[in-house]
């Protein structure tokens, strides 16, 4: 299926917003969570601390608003999200929770960047809260997305 310059300006549109959306809500959720959960950020300074988590956000942002994309080759439909059901659901979810575990055991068990205080519970390993971040922060920007481009 051709699409149209109209059709490229709303995936521009709908990529945009999804992708601030996404960067707002990550960097909320980090700074949340980030000092009590990793040991690095323990003894940072705001400044220090502000500037370790606003590529994270950026990150998480990024990986929100590929999946997106991919969900437009996936379906053909560049607002796949308006209706959804079991097969999109499971798109994004397995999507993000995948993406999640492979970032943090790379970080944690392979180049060894950061790991968890004692209040971060983990499963296999990996701590949980990036585990449900991705998978939350995802549905939630897609919930609001969809408030605001699909109306």
């Amino acid at each position: 299926m051709k699409k149209s310059n109209a059709d490229y300006k709303t995936i521009l549109n709908v990529s945009s917003h999804i992708f601030l959306f996404a960067f707002l809500l990550n960097l909320f959720w980090e700074s949340m969570h980030g000092a009590w959960r990793y040991e690095c950020c323990q003894n940072l300074t705001a400044r220090l601390f502000v500037l370790h988590i606003l590529p994270a956000a950026f990150v998480d942002a990024l990986i929100i608003t590929g999946i997106y994309l991919g969900g437009i080759i996936l379906f053909n439909n560049y607002v796949w999200f308006a209706n959804l059901d079991k097969r999109k659901f499971l798109f994004v979810t397995v999507s993000t929770i995948t993406t999640a575990f492979l970032i943090e055991y790379n970080a944690i068990y392979i180049a060894q960047k950061w790991s968890y205080t004692a209040l971060m519970p983990t499963v296999f390993g990996i701590g949980l809260s990036p585990l449900v971040q991705l998978a939350a922060t995802s549905w939630i920007t897609i919930y609001f997305v969809n408030k605001i481009d699909c109306r």
